[in-house]
């Protein structure tokens, strides 16, 4: 795994993901030594997205299945060096209980549940536009927003 190669705080973005380029900006330059994830907190939350909990800036829970999320988690993140090694120990118990069906948040979820990482705090996206491009109808819907033109992403 190359997480051992780490040595420096990490911007992990997912590959469906397009983003208005001040998102980027805010967690590029939002205080270094911390973690941080980008959460829209505008939008209306349904069953199929990562739904986080925060508590006074601090996410709580990052899952699928959480019935009432203060946002949903965008696919962007900042990680500090020992959050990454904390993180492949823990992804090494699930991958040693050769669970396969779950996605890189359930391991920083039992993380926090367990304990075992520093705080992350959220940073919203103060309804700057951004998109998951799943499907060719969210491609169409992504650019009839102009995301594109806006996006560095």
């Amino acid at each position: 795994m190359l997480l051992k190669d780490i040595k420096e705080e990490l911007v992990l973005i997912n590959g469906d993901v397009i983003v208005e380029s001040s998102i980027i900006k805010k967690i590029l330059t939002a205080d270094s030594g911390k973690n941080y994830m980008m959460v829209d907190d505008n939008k209306e939350l349904d069953e199929e997205d990562m739904k986080v909990k925060i508590d006074k800036g601090r996410i709580l829970s990052i899952s699928k299945e959480l019935k009432n999320g203060d946002g949903e988690y965008i696919g962007i993140s900042r990680f500090t060096e020992d959050f990454f090694i904390k993180y492949q120990e823990k992804a090494l118990v699930f991958m040693e209980d050769r669970r396969t069906d779950v996605w890189y948040e359930t391991v920083i979820d039992r993380m926090i549940k367990d304990s075992d990482s520093e705080y992350i705090f959220s940073l919203t996206t103060e309804g700057k536009e951004w998109s998951e491009i799943d499907t060719e109808e969210d491609l169409i819907l992504a650019k009839r927003n102009k995301i594109f033109s806006e996006s560095v992403l």
